[in-house]
């Protein structure tokens, strides 16, 4: 996979970074080995008026996982947070949690390490992406996509207008993407390369005036055929699909114990 370390977005979110002094705040919490962009940023729709979600992972000291802790994450609650509204949004996970929440399925997990905007990376950076790949991409994973996509459209995460419709539409095809090439590709608009769906970039160009933008600019009975027809395709690829029903759990933990050896401090 090839990431983007330069660019608009990267070069404004290390400014953020350098600007909030973010590297004295997250040093409590351990070394650093990712962070990359996410949201609506990694998905392809920003507005005018989105911030910018970083998402990454650090190690815990050795001294925080076995003595007793000072300041930072406790192992209850291991990730970094750090927001300024409607700017910058900021988490980064201890990477046991990381590697947890991954093997069980959760898809916003796997964006994260798979998001080709890259901000920041260590030298253990590129083993963590190909064990997160190789190991841990599961049929759970698109059933996550599948659940949170009718979650959206019932209106369990209370998103609204084209928002709404996009947050779902992306999670359909990315689930189906997961599942029908073993890849997780976040951004809609190289998804739509291979899906072609003509509604799209009225969609997006809806989506650009505003986060709080109504589901206007394009036809919403359209959209809901298209729902209908990612739901039935999705369903279907998790019953198909070759990836594995679960995580090589054996690869995780051997991975994690060395890299934890490796990292002692």
């Amino acid at each position: 996979m090839r990431y983007r370390k330069n660019g608009c977005v990267v070069n404004r979110a290390r400014a953020l970074i350098n600007k909030e002094r973010l590297a004295d705040k997250i040093a409590p919490f351990g070394k650093l080995i990712f962070i990359s962009v996410w949201g609506a940023h990694y998905y392809g729709f920003p507005s005018r008026d989105s911030d910018l979600d970083l998402r990454g992972v650090y190690i815990a000291p050795t001294e925080k996982l076995l003595g007793t802790r000072g300041k930072g994450a406790t192992p209850e609650e291991p990730v970094f947070r750090y927001n300024q509204q409607e700017i910058l949004d900021v988490e980064l996970y201890e990477v046991g949690h990381f590697l947890r929440l991954l093997s069980n399925g959760n898809g916003n997990i796997a964006e994260f390490v798979n998001s080709i905007d890259l901000v920041s990376s260590s030298q253990d950076f590129n083993s963590l992406a190909k064990i997160a790949n190789e190991a841990a991409m599961t049929k759970k994973i698109g059933n996550h996509y599948l659940h949170y996509a009718r979650e959206v459209l019932n209106g369990s995460t209370k998103e609204e207008g084209v928002k709404r419709d996009l947050h779902a539409m992306r999670a359909y095809m990315t689930g189906i993407m997961l599942l029908e090439d073993g890849r997780i590709i976040g951004n809609i608009n190289t998804l739509n390369k291979r899906f072609g769906y003509k509604i799209v970039p009225l969609m997006l160009q809806a989506k650009q005036k505003g986060e709080r933008q109504s589901a206007q600019g394009y036809d919403t009975q359209k959209f809901g055929q298209t729902i209908q027809e990612l739901d039935k395709r999705l369903t279907k690829a998790i019953a198909n699909s070759k990836l594995p029903s679960q995580p090589d759990m054996n690869k995780i933990n051997s991975f994690l114990v060395n890299l934890r050896i490796n990292n002692l401090q």
